[in-house]
């Protein structure tokens, strides 16, 4: 067969949509080996940031293979990026007339000219949330007050036959049904049994190549990172850098806990590397796991602020702390608790005496009850993307 049926996945450029996808295409993959994935990026600092990340690599490069929409060779060759972009429009476009290939967006093919790719596939092209975790009614009012870019009601999609919710909440559900658009709510991606599955083999590779945060035998604390700068749901008082000095010190003082520390694509590692600078190195790492990875040998979890990183750490088991010093309006916003409370197991505002109790807590087994309602759903999902 010259016209093979391929899945095109067109990334935007946050590695969170990566993430949401993989799993999916994992399980589409151990349905119909036949299947040929390709993972589209549209710039080279996202190439760059997913090839980093070596676990998520290793899982998409088994399942699919990760491109740059033109040529990664000469980036900034303005010329030939255009050309090479004009041949994978072109071969993409060509390939999706004589096949049955599916296209998945997270609104890469809203604007000319990848809404060509639409139009000549309209019934086989899927938008997705690029949030696994669904999206939470708290934290779009905080981002509608706090974060002007971050409104609601802005850039709705309509360029999809099927939309994909990981929730109710998520403000492009409206738009669909008022479009008559077909929709799936489905359930987390990476509580999936193929990524599941996948994760327990990589932590077991990560046991056998025992790594220096391994050797030296003490409990981990996984800290999510994310940007050092001033932050508007923060208090005054307070940056993303600060909290981070305070925090390492106090684990450090009060502990003996070997520090994982996990750095997202936004944190600026010249500022990270200057604060680490007159730390106690023996007990301080950077890592590029993922975090399911990292909660595998890992007690605590904790971050600065909510991220998305955390339910992760909270799915497997792992204890999850949000240590912060926010504003006195996010904490009425919040009524005092995480803006995504579900995946926080301890809240802490401005408070080290109680986060070094916590941390001092002997390890518990912990066995969360997740509640799967849309099990239905995500199979039927994965079964049409299979066939």
């Amino acid at each position: 067969m010259i016209f093979k049926k391929k899945i095109y996945i067109f990334l935007n450029n946050k590695i969170i949509s990566c993430d949401t996808i993989v799993p999916i295409a994992q399980e589409v993959k151990n349905k119909n080996n036949n299947i040929e994935i390709i993972f589209y990026v549209f710039n080279k600092k996202t190439y760059n940031i997913i090839k980093k990340n070596k676990n998520l690599y290793s899982i998409l490069s088994l399942t699919g293979s990760l491109h740059l929409f033109g040529w990664k060779v000469l980036n900034n060759h303005k010329i030939l990026n255009i050309l090479f972009k004009v041949i994978n429009l072109l071969a993409i476009s060509i390939n999706t007339i004589f096949s049955k290939s599916i296209c998945i967006h997270f609104n890469a093919l809203e604007k000319f000219p990848l809404n060509l790719i639409y139009y000549i596939n309209k019934k086989n092209t899927y938008y997705f949330d690029s949030n696994s975790w669904g999206t939470e009614k708290l934290t779009l009012k905080t981002d509608s007050i706090f974060y002007k870019n971050r409104t609601e009601d802005s850039n709705y999609v309509k360029n999809y036959a099927s939309l994909v919710a990981f929730n109710d909440h998520w403000h492009q559900l409206k738009y669909a049904k008022k479009l008559n658009k077909s929709f799936f709510i489905i359930n987390p991606s990476r509580i999936l049994s193929a990524w599941k599955k996948k994760i327990e083999d990589l932590a077991n590779t990560e046991k056998n190549l025992q790594p220096k945060w391994l050797k030296n035998k003490k409990k981990n604390i996984i800290f999510i990172i994310g940007s050092l700068d001033n932050l508007p749901t923060l208090h005054a008082k307070s940056t993303g850098a600060s909290l981070l000095n305070e925090t390492i010190d106090l684990i450090i003082n009060k502990t003996e806990l070997n520090i994982l520390l996990k750095p997202h694509a936004i944190t600026d590692m010249k500022k990270l590397k200057k604060i680490l600078t007159f730390k106690n190195k023996r007990r301080i790492f950077i890592v590029y796991n993922h975090v399911s990875v990292l909660a595998k040998f890992s007690d605590f979890c904790i971050g600065n602020y909510f991220s998305y990183a955390m339910p992760d750490a909270w799915v497997n088991d792992v204890y999850v702390i949000e240590y912060s010093h926010y504003s006195d309006e996010v904490l009425k916003l919040s009524k005092n608790k995480s803006v995504v409370n579900k995946y926080v197991d301890k809240f802490i505002n401005k408070n080290p005496k109680e986060l070094s109790r916590v941390l001092k807590r002997k390890k518990e087994n912990i066995n969360r009850n997740l509640i799967l309602k849309n099990n239905k759903s995500t199979n039927l999902l994965i079964d049409k993307l299979s066939l």
